[in-house]
């Protein structure tokens, strides 16, 4: 996290935009829920994992609250992509936050997407989250303590 969620308290639901470097699991990403307790948008989408299966894992954490957002707009308030993944999962939005130092001002946080920057993360350690200047290091170090 690197700036506070306060703006999006006032909605009953939150979800972001995922749209990857390919469009296949484009719609809105499971990662990040903000919901009241008893949310009628995570009621409906709940029912519709009746079918879920870990092969088609997309379909329903991804694609499906895309589609419940667009026939109950109501009930969800969606971020844009740039809030909760961006940069994203790809070599170069992996090496934006663990190998550079970039800055990224409308993201409430950065998704790590540790499947595919698990290369990078296996060797991430105090030392370097101290020493060297990365967009994730930068981030962290506040959390470490003196």
């Amino acid at each position: 996290c690197q700036k506070p969620f306060a703006p999006l308290l006032r909605h009953p639901m939150v979800m972001g935009y995922q749209r990857p470097p390919s469009n296949k699991f484009a719609g809105i990403c499971n990662a990040v829920i903000m919901a009241e307790p008893g949310a009628e948008f995570l009621r409906l989408w709940y029912d519709r994992y009746q079918s879920f299966s870990n092969e088609n894992w997309g379909e329903h954490s991804v694609r499906q609250p895309y589609l419940l957002a667009g026939e109950r707009p109501d009930l969800i308030h969606v971020e844009p992509m740039q809030s909760f993944f961006w940069p994203s999962f790809g070599e170069s939005g992996i090496d934006s936050m663990l190998l550079r130092d970039e800055t990224f001002p409308d993201a409430y946080l950065l998704h790590l997407w540790s499947k595919n920057s698990w290369r990078l993360l296996e060797k991430l350690d105090e030392d370097d989250v101290r020493t060297r200047d990365t967009t994730y290091n930068r981030i962290a170090r506040r959390f470490l303590e003196d």
